[in-house]
C-alpha cells in the first residue's frame, strides 16, 4: 500500500499519480470526484448483442426446451431492456447470459 502521506486527505486518491499529470490536465478533469468505471451493458445489450441475446442464450424455444426459467418472464425482461425506463434489465439479463453459456457448455452437445 502507498504510505499516507502520498495519499490525498487519507483517501484513497494517490497524490504521486495525481501531481504526475497535473501539468496535463485541465483544472475541471484534476479537480472532478473520483468515480467507477461502469460498463456500457444497457447499450452493448439493446445494440451490437442484441442478436446474441434474443437468437441465441434467451431464444424463446431454447428457454422453453430448458424448462428453466419462466419463459414469459424471460420475454417481458427483453422487452424491458428496450422500453423508455429499462432500470436493471440489463443486470438481470447479464446474470442469464453467463447462465446461459454455463448451460450451453456443459449440457447442450
Amino acid at each position: 500500500s502507498l504510505p499516507e502521506q502520498y495519499k490525498i486527505n487519507g483517501s484513497m486518491k494517490k497524490r504521486i499519480v495525481q501531481d504526475a499529470f497535473r501539468s496535463m490536465l485541465p483544472d475541471e478533469i484534476y479537480n472532478r470526484p473520483k468515480h467507477g468505471f461502469e460498463i456500457p451493458l444497457l447499450d452493448w445489450f439493446r445494440k451490437e448483442l442484441w442478436g446474441l441475446i434474443n437468437d441465441d442464450l434467451l431464444e424463446k424455444s431454447f428457454v422453453q426446451e430448458q424448462g428453466l426459467f419462466n419463459v414469459d418472464a424471460i420475454e417481458q425482461l427483453k422487452k424491458k431492456l428496450h422500453s423508455n425506463s429499462p432500470e436493471d434489465s440489463h443486470a438481470t439479463i447479464w446474470a442469464l447470459i453467463v447462465f446461459q453459456y454455463w448451460w450451453k457448455k456443459y449440457f447442450v452437445n
